[in-house]
């Protein structure tokens, strides 16, 4: 950006059409970078029109999903964040994205257990300490790298397989993985071998329409397979299918020692070596900047501060 500036009369240009465009980019919509901004849609699109004008780039064309930069326009990008990020710390005052200052909805994608772990407690952080926030929590879906990055999500917390392209994470607690079965099991007693382990059914939370292939692959060094008699896309319901069957399921440890409370349920040692799910919080590098989101991960690290207890 600034190179742009240099060769133009700074003072023939409203800096402010400068923060209008940064929203646009953030959100790839003139609807919603009007809501955020607390403007009109007409505001928005006047300003990107004399930015039009003052830029000579169409900067902006329609794609499916919305807005979609110019190459002109997503090469200024970078340069228009590091800008206004360094404005923002020379005006900001101090104290200026406290928890208490902040008037916004965040959508936090999440699976049914990682709410159950991390949405009580941060619920009640945020009415005590950030209590213009509001909270709007999403299923997981396959989509969720572009829900990332178009400012759809704004935050996910899980644990997926791989750090989507373009996130950033940070670990927020890590949890071993232990075996479910029911306390009228068949054969199943006070601990699972590894032929039952094998051979004995399995249900399985497939998060992302897949099996949890950790689990496949353990088994495979031990030249075994696994019967998945039942798939599901959720955590919540996995107890009571246990509980109800012969089958055994893997679950995290905190929710199965949960999940045993409420039903006749055994939480058993997995006979095969499984490594640990880490659960992040992940946000895209366009957010990274972003003072309010900065806030709301700090309040969400506070949440889960004794999740590993």
């Amino acid at each position: 950006m600034m190179s742009v500036i240099t060769r133009m009369n700074l003072s023939a240009i409203d800096l402010n059409l400068f923060v209008v465009l940064a929203v646009v980019f953030d959100e790839g919509s003139a609807t919603r970078a009007a809501a955020r901004l607390h403007v009109t849609q007409s505001a928005v699109s006047n300003a990107l029109a004399r930015l039009r004008a003052a830029l000579n780039d169409p900067l902006f064309v329609r794609g499916p999903r919305g807005l979609l930069p110019t190459p002109r326009a997503a090469a200024l990008a970078p340069k228009l964040r590091e800008a206004l990020g360094l404005l923002r710390e020379v005006v900001d005052a101090p104290g200026a994205d406290a928890p208490t200052r902040l008037r916004r909805q965040f959508v936090v994608a999440c699976t049914d257990v990682v709410q159950a772990a991390v949405l009580p407690r941060l619920l009640a952080i945020v009415n005590q300490r950030a209590p213009g926030v509001r909270i709007r929590a999403v299923p997981v879906v396959q989509s969720l790298r572009d829900e990332l990055a178009s400012g759809g999500v704004d935050l996910l917390i899980g644990a997926p397989p791989s750090l989507p392209r373009g996130c950033r994470g940070e670990v927020l607690w890590k949890d071993d993985l232990v075996c479910l079965a029911s306390s009228k099991h068949a054969t199943i007693r006070t601990r699972v071998t590894l032929a039952q382990f094998a051979t004995t059914p399995h249900i399985d939370v497939a998060v992302h329409g897949q099996p949890q292939r950790r689990i496949d692959r353990a088994l495979a060094a031990h030249k075994r397979k696994r019967t998945i008699v039942l798939s599901v896309p959720h955590f919540s319901v996995v107890p009571e299918c246990v509980a109800e069957s012969n089958a055994i399921a893997v679950l995290p440890r905190r929710f199965a020692i949960e999940a045993a409370r409420r039903y006749p349920l055994v939480v058993l040692e997995c006979p095969i070596a499984l490594d640990a799910v880490t659960i992040k919080q992940i946000w895209h590098d366009r957010s990274q900047n972003d003072p309010a989101l900065a806030a709301l991960r700090l309040l969400v690290r506070e949440a889960t501060s004794d999740a590993h207890a």
